[in-house]
C-alpha cells in the first residue's frame, strides 16, 4: 500500500498508536487523513479531518461510511482494556464491552467500508489494518 496520496481514515485517533498512526500518514504524504474518536475534539493533531465515531454504534459506523466515501486505506485501531479482575462482579459485561469494541467493532467498520466506499477499493491497492491498543495499555500499567 502507498501511502503518499492515499487518503486514510483511522479509528481510535485520539492518542497513543491512533494518533501516531495519523502523525506518520501526514508525514508520509497522505492526500487526506480521517481522524476518528468517539470524542472527536480530543484529537490532538493539526491537518487531519476529525470524525466522531463509536465503533460499537452502528448509526456512528453508518454516517462515518456516508461522510467518508473516498478512503482507500482504513486503520482500524479503536480499542478498549477495562482491566477487570476474572472475578469482579462486573467482569461478565466487561468482557462484553471488551469484545464488542475490540472485535465486532473492527468488523462493523470493515463491513461500512466495503458498502459505501466499495468504488475506492481496487486490486490497485487498498489496504485494511487492525491494530490494538491493549499492548500499550499494558506496557503503561507494568504489565
Amino acid at each position: 500500500m502507498k501511502i503518499r496520496d492515499s487518503v486514510a481514515f483511522v479509528t481510535g485517533a485520539n492518542r497513543g498508536i491512533g494518533l501516531a498512526f495519523a502523525q506518520e500518514l501526514l508525514t508520509g504524504g497522505a492526500r487526506k487523513v480521517y481522524a476518528a474518536a468517539r470524542q472527536p475534539e480530543r484529537i490532538p493533531l493539526a491537518g487531519v479531518e476529525s470524525v466522531r465515531l463509536d465503533v460499537t454504534s452502528p448509526e456512528d459506523v453508518a454516517a462515518a461510511a456516508r461522510q467518508c466515501t473516498d478512503v482507500n486505506l482504513l486503520i482500524n485501531n479503536a480499542g478498549i482494556a477495562l482491566w477487570t479482575g476474572f472475578l469482579a462482579p462486573d467482569s461478565i459485561e466487561a468482557a462484553r464491552s471488551e469484545m464488542e469494541t475490540n472485535t465486532s467493532g473492527g468488523r462493523a467498520c470493515r463491513s461500512r467500508r466495503h458498502r459505501y466506499g466499495q468504488r475506492n477499493y481496487s486490486s490497485k491497492g487498498q489496504a485494511y489494518i487492525r491494530s490494538s491498543t491493549s499492548a500499550e495499555r499494558s506496557r503503561s500499567r507494568g504489565r
